[in-house]
């Protein structure tokens, strides 16, 4: 049971760690991250959609129930999204934790995840 929730885990981890563009076979493969903008809440809001949409399109062996987001640091330009989900093969909930840090540029912001990934909860 644990292999394949493993599996998942590891497979939310690549989706969401790689961006639109670099699978060469699967240019629109990935999270495409906010670049302008990253600390409204009208971006973070944008920010949980395009996660669960990506999920929906490429994890179709999960079913999202909530994405949340954790902005207690957004002064330091890190924003964290708990996402909680459920594996029907294996009747189970889990969740991981996705730390984005936002860095400014001269002319925009862009978010990244954290180096090492993501957490499991």
């Amino acid at each position: 049971m644990s292999e394949g929730l493993n599996e998942i885990t590891e497979s939310l981890q690549i989706l969401l760690s790689t961006g639109p563009g670099e699978r060469l076979f699967f240019p629109l493969f990935g999270l495409q991250p906010p670049v302008f903008d990253v600390t409204s809440a009208a971006s973070i809001s944008d920010m949980r959609d395009r996660i669960v949409d990506t999920i929906e399109i490429y994890e179709p062996r999960i079913r999202v129930l909530n994405v949340t987001a954790d902005t207690s640091a957004l002064a330091d330009g890190k924003v964290s999204f708990s996402i909680e989900f459920f594996v029907p093969e294996v009747n189970t909930r889990n969740n991981i934790v996705v730390p984005f840090v936002f860095e400014e540029g001269p002319t925009v912001a862009s978010a990244t995840l954290v180096e090492g990934g993501l957490a499991n909860g």
